[in-house]
């Protein structure tokens, strides 16, 4: 997911592409895996980011990005509300192309079915993970 101040001009669009963002100060997010995704996207698609802050907490990052100091990139929507800590407001597109791919995987040991209560955890999983997938 890419994070915008909601005043950025990119904030319009339904979706982003990353060669669109690589102009502008990436606010990135230092943590494991965050800061290495982030690297790994860029250079999938042979792009170069324009570090404008590398930070270790998310509130930084949006409190940046808020000010519209640039933009950051996330593996998630994050459960908060669309404004920074100084109600300014942040918008959260999907990337177009998607970068990279996460997979989610359930196992279990051979000659074992899952539970009920396990089988209903993995198809709701992939119901809410097709569901999710932008178009």
């Amino acid at each position: 997911m890419a994070v915008l101040a909601q005043s950025d001009p990119l904030a319009s669009a339904q979706s982003i592409d990353l060669a669109d963002l690589a102009e502008k100060p990436l606010i990135m997010l230092d943590t494991a895996p965050s800061s290495d995704y982030t690297q790994l996207m860029f250079s999938q698609r042979e792009l170069t980011p324009i570090f404008g802050a590398i930070v270790p907490q998310i509130d930084l990052v949006r409190a940046l990005v808020g000010r519209g100091l640039g933009y950051s990139l996330l593996m998630s929507r994050p459960n908060q509300i669309p404004v920074s800590s100084e109600g300014l407001g942040l918008v959260t597109r999907h990337l177009n192309p998607r970068g990279g791919v996460t997979s989610v995987v359930a196992v279990w040991p051979t000659g074992f079915a899952p539970s009920a209560r396990a089988r209903a955890i993995i198809d709701y999983a992939i119901e809410a993970l097709e569901a999710s997938e932008p178009s």
